[in-house]
């Protein structure tokens, strides 16, 4: 309890000697904090594309290198975008989403849609972000249906909170991508 004076009187004096510069230098340092905690899901979703335009951009380079394994990328890549559905099914499957949330007990307050060029602007990622409020079984028996039933869409984020101690009900927050090829014909 002696060393509490001793150290406030030393932290004042620290302070004092700061001066200007010194919190001008401290203000900077959290600005950039902040700039940086809010520019971060941002630039997470941006190098996601930019990971799909590198291996895009691979694939081009191959063809340059080795024609038979370029052939054969090419090959893979089309197979790929004729195995997904075209874009202009987004909206029915929102709707199909929507009406599996009801019909298994799920309740989707809001929803917020992003689409992401993907595959040198050839397909398109569809995220469907929303917070959902549902049981455990509730929850897993949607889920299952609609990532079996759509073999292009992925589970990006589940995110399970109880609604009360003890209780059966759960917050979530879920965020599936739909991938989609561009148009109606490959």
């Amino acid at each position: 309890m002696k060393r509490a004076p001793l150290l406030l009187a030393s932290a004042g004096y620290a302070l004092r000697l700061l001066g200007p510069v010194g919190w001008a230098g401290i203000a900077l340092v959290v600005a950039a904090l902040l700039v940086t905690l809010l520019a971060a899901p941002r630039l997470r979703a941006q190098s996601q594309d930019e990971e799909w335009e590198i291996a895009s951009l691979r694939v081009r380079l191959a063809q340059g290198r080795d024609p038979v394994r370029a052939a054969a990328a090419r090959d893979t890549v089309e197979a790929l975008l004729l195995s997904l559905p075209p874009s202009e099914l987004a909206p029915e499957f929102v709707k199909d989403l929507e009406r599996r949330a009801a019909i298994q007990g799920v309740r989707i307050d809001r929803s917020e849609y992003r689409v992401y060029p993907v595959l040198a602007r050839s397909a398109q990622r569809y995220q469907v972000s929303f917070p959902a409020h549902a049981t455990y079984p509730q929850l897993r028996i949607w889920i299952e249906g609609l990532l079996h039933d759509y073999p292009s869409l992925s589970l990006d984020e589940l995110s399970l909170r109880r609604e009360a101690e003890g209780g059966d009900g759960l917050e979530t927050h879920v965020s599936f991508s739909l991938f989609l090829r561009e148009g109606s014909s490959p």
